[in-house]
């Protein structure tokens, strides 16, 4: 290479000079002397070098501890002739390339194919085959003379200054404090949102039982106040520009960067709304078997019409913002989590927030674009209104336009209560045709028959009615029905038990016809009477005393209805067995002597079928009335 500082500058001797660029690979790098860019002496411009190695395939490389250049491999560390040498006959100190020729024919010439920056070695014939052009490894840039432009100078007049000036800079000091202090007070914030999340809603349980520990008569008003029970389990500070967040316990809170004004920071409280204390509490009936579909305590949600439309899925949650005036006019990302213990209906496709005031008497919809996180949480963007509760929940596509409650039953499960209804309808007008036959083609005169088969047509026709009104809704246990209510549902029962207890008086009258005893019936009729009579006013003051004691009290009194009407049945069970087992132990007697065993036997079998059908019907009905007895259920 031509020193390009060198003496004299002239025409002639710049354009007889140039740069080969061989300068990228044959340079030493690692040479102290070569590392001042002002001026380069010559032996600066020289390298270690072999050529490349082949591998299998016959593609050029070079082994670790080399760099490849255009030209071949280049070992960088050793600075000089001799210290190349020491690596052996392959290496070579080759210098920097002093003129064009030599720049230009020291190495073979290479193949570039195309817009390909990689050359290929290749034969002119191969090259050409290829599209390519056969070029030097690399190329010379002559000098270039150019005419100098001189510029004028003007005469600036000097004055003093001052060497040194006062300007405003950092504080670190200042600045080190006030990071701190920030810090310092966002983690006391979190600390304080940890310590309320975990231990206030056990403290405001504890405050309550607690206050009940004195026994006095005043403490359910006291220390059970009726207001909505709000409790604070966190706090946090945000200011516009920054984008951060809150959680505590099932909340979330997010603020973006524009959700506050430009400049304004604001002091947010969150509170959460037990939904517990909203659940509503199905009114109670007197009933021995439920039989009516179980509401979704959580379906809090009514739309204009009156047509519950949705329901709560976990705790609400409420913010304050200190001062007031700083509350967010853009919105934010607020997140509930559905509460494990409400089971979530699945007529309810639509997830939303609901917003209540402070009465909590209605819950409406909010119609926002909530979607679930990663974990579960209903989220949406809100602009928070305040003294508003904001709830999870789920509810119709179209709640706002829903006319018409749902119905109590899905379709198989309606259908099967209209089939059971229609075949009670049946066996009633089947025993009302029995019985008319019997009175217009027999005689008038009633007996315990006509008695048995009057008691199965009420029964029938009541309990049709009962399961066929049921699906619609039209059979409810609201004030203004309760009267019908427990005609269809409650009376069918006790008309069973009335044909039953007749059924076991005619096993005993038939049993004591058999032996010509009749002083037995005529003391029997007075027991039977009385214990039909006793059932009816028994479910009369059952009725009355459930609708005047309190709502607690009455789960219990409606296990001992049940547990009583069973153990009747039980009774009823027994004394069938012990009179219709003593007609089926007479008869068989009075029939030893008949000739005829085959209608001995026939007649045997005959009676003590009935007597075992009877028996398991009602033994049926038993295990029936203790299953409701020991199951909840809530009449809708």
């Amino acid at each position: 290479m031509i020193n390009v500082y060198a003496e004299p500058k002239t025409k002639e001797t710049c354009e007889a000079g140039g740069v080969c660029s061989d300068s990228k690979d044959i340079f030493n790098f690692y040479s102290d002397d070569c590392s001042d860019t002002n001026f380069l002496p010559d032996y600066c411009f020289g390298a270690c070098f072999t050529p490349f190695y082949v591998s299998d395939d016959g593609h050029g490389y070079c082994p670790r501890g080399l760099t490849k250049g255009l030209s071949g491999c280049f070992l960088y560390y050793a600075v000089s002739p001799s210290e190349c040498s020491e690596y052996g006959p392959e290496f070579s100190w080759v210098t920097a390339a002093q003129t064009q020729q030599d720049c230009e024919t020291r190495f073979p010439l290479l193949c570039y194919e195309g817009d390909s920056v990689l050359p290929t070695a290749k034969s002119q014939q191969e090259c050409d085959l290829c599209s390519g052009t056969l070029r030097p490894v690399y190329r010379w840039s002559p000098g270039e003379w150019v005419q100098e432009e001189p510029q004028g100078y003007t005469w600036a007049k000097g004055n003093w200054t001052a060497l040194n000036r006062w300007e405003p800079t950092l504080n670190f000091n200042i600045l080190e404090k006030e990071v701190s202090s920030a810090l310092t007070q966002q983690f006391a914030l979190a600390r304080q949102t940890q310590a309320l999340c975990m231990y206030n809603p056990m403290l405001e349980t504890l405050k309550r039982i607690s206050c009940d520990c004195t026994k006095d008569s005043q403490n359910p008003t006291t220390c059970y106040p009726s207001d909505v029970s709000i409790v604070s389990v966190g706090v946090q500070r945000f200011c516009s520009g920054l984008s951060s967040g809150v959680r505590a316990g099932s909340i979330s809170v997010t603020f973006h960067t524009n959700t506050l004004a430009q400049g304004a920071c604001t002091h947010v409280g969150i509170y959460i709304v037990a939904a517990s204390q909203f659940q509503l509490t199905p009114k109670e009936t007197l009933t021995a078997v439920t039989t009516h579909a179980t509401a979704n305590p959580y379906s809090l949600i009514v739309n204009q019409y009156g047509v519950t439309v949705g329901q709560v899925l976990g705790d609400g949650a409420r913010l304050t913002f200190d001062p007031p005036s700083s509350a967010p006019a853009s919105p934010m990302v607020l997140c509930l989590s559905p509460h494990g213990n409400i089971a979530m209906s699945s007529e309810y496709v639509t997830f939303d927030f609901a917003t209540t005031t402070d009465t909590y008497q209605a819950w409406v919809p909010a119609n926002l674009k909530a979607w679930r996180n990663q974990e579960g949480a209903l989220c949406a963007n809100i602009s928070m209104l305040l003294d508003n509760t904001y709830w999870p929940v789920a509810r119709y596509d179209d709640w706002n336009n829903v006319r018409t409650n749902p119905p109590l039953f899905p379709g198989d499960v309606a259908g099967g209560y209209y089939f059971v209804g229609v075949l009670f309808i049946l066996l009633g007008i089947a025993s009302g045709v029995l019985l008319a036959c019997a009175c217009l083609l027999i005689n008038r005169k009633v007996n315990l028959g006509k008695a048995i088969t009057l008691l199965v047509m009420l029964f029938g026709v009541v309990r049709g009615l009962h399961l066929l009104l049921l699906p619609g809704g039209s059979l409810t246990s609201s004030p203004s029905s309760l009267a019908g209510f427990y005609l269809l549902s409650e009376l069918p029962i006790f008309l069973f038990f009335s044909a039953y207890t007749t059924f076991v008086f005619f096993w005993a009258e038939v049993a004591h016809f058999m032996q010509k005893s009749t002083t037995f019936l005529r003391v029997m009729r007075v027991p039977y009477i009385v214990t039909n009579v006793l059932l009816y006013v028994m479910f009369i003051l059952f009725i009355s005393i459930f609708h005047s004691i309190s709502p607690q009290a009455q789960p219990s009194l409606t296990l001992a209805y049940r547990l009583t009407i069973a153990i009747c049945c039980i009774m009823v069970i027994a004394a069938s067995v012990l009179f219709g087992g003593r007609v089926v132990y007479l008869q068989n007697k009075m029939m030893a002597a008949v000739d005829d065993t085959s209608k001995r036997r026939t007649l045997f079998w005959r009676m003590l079928g009935i007597l075992l059908s009877c028996t398991c019907g009602l033994a049926l009905q038993v295990a029936f009335l203790l299953n409701s007895a020991f199951n909840k259920g809530e009449v809708a």
